[in-house]
């Protein structure tokens, strides 16, 4: 997983094919925010579909589930794994 400086808020919950499991959390969930739809994928890079700033990266290779949430900067919209 590689990780941007346009979210203001970004939580990440995984499983890895070896078992391990894991997640973290960075900055507040705001209080007040805009419920986004989908990321754009853009060579690899979840972007922001409203000003297409790029927000974090999955590196799948050993990753056999994930969830997230992110709150674009910008924007201030939410996005999640649904």
């Amino acid at each position: 997983m590689l990780c941007y400086t346009t979210y203001q808020y970004f939580k990440f919950k995984f499983n890895c094919n070896c078992g391990s499991k894991g997640s973290l959390e960075i900055g507040q969930k705001p209080l007040s925010f805009k419920k986004g739809g989908r990321l754009l994928d853009e060579k690899g890079r979840l972007c922001c579909p409203n000003d297409r700033s790029p927000l974090f990266s999955i590196v799948e290779k050993h990753i056999k589930s994930n969830d997230f949430e992110v709150v674009c900067k910008k924007c201030q919209t939410l996005f999640d794994k649904a």
